[in-house]
């Protein structure tokens, strides 16, 4: 017997879902422009963006998106909700559970393949009070608490954090400690929040009292699962002379959990010198957990012991690195590329040219191993090891395979960027040379990634580093088609013509296009009458471009792989004028002629249109 209660209780709560719990399935983009007045607009779009990033980040709810023009943005409120709170430096941008923020925008977007995070530079900054005075910055640019990987922060550059406290110095979000002495750009507690995309720079910390260490000045991951990708961390530091008993991971710390971090550069970052218990960590450090760098590039980085990375944990430490690259790094004491205790695993990894300043130790200045239980020594995987020793080759305390002492032969290892200052372009100085011995001398299979640093696919047989020889990248920075959606292309379209010309009726105020690329890695960007560039994305419709009256000029400009290949596609779009109207009332006056007279009453004529001549 079918119980129609129980039926009817099912039928009112499928309905009751499906019409009472919209955002269950809706998502809303929140916008913010910096150049708005106030934050009166809606945000829900350009035009009525929100000025203040924060106020944006509340107003969205989990499964909704952030947008975030171009522009310097300044910290408005504490994590607790304050816009005045008691200590001003508290103020920082608190990230949200599942919502995903996104800068990279020129304002003109509508769809997120759009935007170019690379050109349209969004800035979160931590220079609160008095413009470039530091110690009023905020302690944390950034905080990440307690947020699932539904949470996203995506395209932006994070500075100027200024985490500089005494000892016990905290708050507590979401029942999680913050120390106001860690993690000046980017403090990410215990989290799995997604970075993507940032250039993480010019961060510091110290604790001013002695009383207790420093961590990550750039930024500090505690207890977290986060991916952390195509990210640059670049000169960060902690101050020099400062007051910290020791410091931890001038770019980065990792402290517990497992992070991923995949094409990651760490550079210029520096730990200093003079604390109590010393710097270690230029770059990173990672005291315990499982833990997976790929195709990650540690460049002229500083500290007092392991300027590259220092490790701790011993056997709780198990990170993997793979096909990462360690060059002109410098420490005080030996083991520059890497200081510590860890049963961490290196395969395909290159650590060349990393040198003590101070104390050097034959065969060890390259890779300082502490661990002495063999267990839990470090192991080596055919990789390239400067100083390794012996037959085979070995260094102390460690576990090596397969490895190789011999100069990996890069392009230029004292221009790690090239003359472009970009990495991961044609010029970069870490690329292989032909005669490289890295080349082909890499392990194959899992964890070995498909691609290198640049997205290059790697070969069959792998080579050894962050780059993957003879995949040169492209300079093709021609279309394979164009097209409006209204007008003609004159002349047809061929990809060695950059110049045509199209008329519209006066009715097209405004049009789109569509251009594909002939290169699958070059970038694509648009632009009407001379105004900022929007991202565009091959074989899909550009945004709305207004036409006005007369002559427009829309530019399609590809990017080539190599960053400087640039072609612009260039298309005149003439709109017409409106059509004229004419209008006549009234009648005929009096008529005189030689004929006779006529009569009629007297009447004038008005004549209105637009254009007439």
């Amino acid at each position: 017997m079918i119980n129609l209660r129980i039926v009817s209780f099912r039928i009112l709560f499928f309905v009751s879902l499906f019409f009472f719990s919209p955002s269950i399935y809706a998502q809303t983009i929140y916008y913010v422009d910096a150049a708005k007045s106030d934050n009166n607009g809606s945000g829900l779009s350009w035009a009525n963006a929100k000025r203040d990033l924060q106020v944006a980040i509340n107003l969205a709810n989990s499964g909704d998106e952030v947008w975030v023009k171009a522009g310097t943005y300044l910290p408005t409120h504490d994590p607790f909700g304050n816009t005045s709170p008691a200590n001003n430096r508290d103020k920082t941008f608190l990230l949200k559970e599942g919502v995903k923020v996104y800068g990279g925008f020129a304002g003109t977007e509508t769809s997120l393949g759009q935007r170019n995070w690379r050109t349209n530079i969004t800035t979160l900054s931590g220079d609160l009070g008095i413009i470039n005075t530091l110690t009023d910055n905020a302690y944390h640019v950034v905080l990440s608490v307690n947020l699932t990987s539904a949470s996203l922060l995506d395209g932006f550059t994070i500075t100027k954090g200024y985490a500089t406290a005494p000892s016990l110095s905290r708050i507590t979000v979401g029942t999680r400690i913050i120390d106001r002495f860690k993690g000046g750009g980017i403090y990410n507690s215990n989290a799995s929040t997604g970075f993507f995309n940032l250039r993480i720079t010019q961060n510091n910390a110290d604790c001013t009292n002695q009383d207790d260490d420093s961590w990550g000045a750039g930024m500090v991951n505690e207890n977290c699962n986060s991916s952390i990708t195509d990210c640059l961390i670049d000169g960060n530091s902690f101050l020099v002379g400062g007051n910290s008993f020791g410091v931890f991971g001038s770019g980065m710390i990792i402290v517990g959990g497992n992070c991923t971090l995949t094409r990651c550069v760490f550079t210029n970052n520096t730990s200093g010198s003079g604390f109590l218990d010393g710097s270690r960590g230029g770059a990173l450090n990672i005291t315990t957990g499982a833990h997976t760098l790929t195709n990650c590039i540690f460049y002229n980085n500083t500290a007092m012991n392991g300027a590259a990375v220092a490790f701790g944990g011993g056997e709780f430490n198990t990170s993997s690195f793979v096909n990462c690259t360690f060059a002109n790094n410098n420490s005080s004491f030996a083991g520059t590329a890497f200081s510590g205790f860890a049963d961490a695993v290196f395969r395909n990894c290159i650590l060349w040219n990393n040198a003590p300043t101070v104390s050097s130790v034959a065969n060890r200045n390259e890779i300082f191993s502490q661990e002495t239980r063999t267990q839990f020594q470090p192991t080596f995987i055919n990789c390239i090891v400067r100083d390794a020793t012996g037959s085979p080759l070995g260094v102390t305390n460690t576990i090596m395979n397969g490895v190789l002492n011999g100069n990996p032969l890069f392009v230029n290892i004292n221009d790690g960027d090239g003359a472009d200052n970009i990495w991961g372009t044609a010029d970069d100085g870490l690329m292989l040379q032909a005669s490289s011995p890295a080349i082909n001398a890499g392990i194959t299979g899992a964890p070995v990634p498909g691609a290198d640093l640049r997205s290059f696919n790697r070969d069959a047989q792998p080579d050894i580093g962050a780059y993957e020889f003879g995949n040169a990248l492209s300079s093709n920075a021609d279309l394979s088609s164009l097209t409006i959606s209204s007008g003609t292309l004159s002349p047809t379209f061929t990809s060695g013509t950059t110049s045509y010309t199209a008329s519209v009726a006066n009715n097209i105020n405004a049009i789109t296009t569509i251009a594909v690329r002939a290169e699958s890695n070059a970038s694509l960007s648009v632009r009407i009458n001379s105004g900022s560039y929007a991202s565009l994305t091959s074989g899909v419709a550009s945004g709305s471009l207004s036409l006005n009256v007369g002559s427009n000029t829309i530019d399609v400009r590809v990017t080539a792989q190599d960053g400087s290949t640039i072609k612009v596609y260039s298309i005149t779009v003439t709109r017409a004028a409106p059509e004229p109207t004419l209008t006549a009332s009234g009648s005929l006056s009096a008529v005189n002629t030689t004929y006779g007279s006529a009569s009629a009453t007297p009447t004038s004529f008005t004549v209105s249109g637009s254009d007439l001549t």
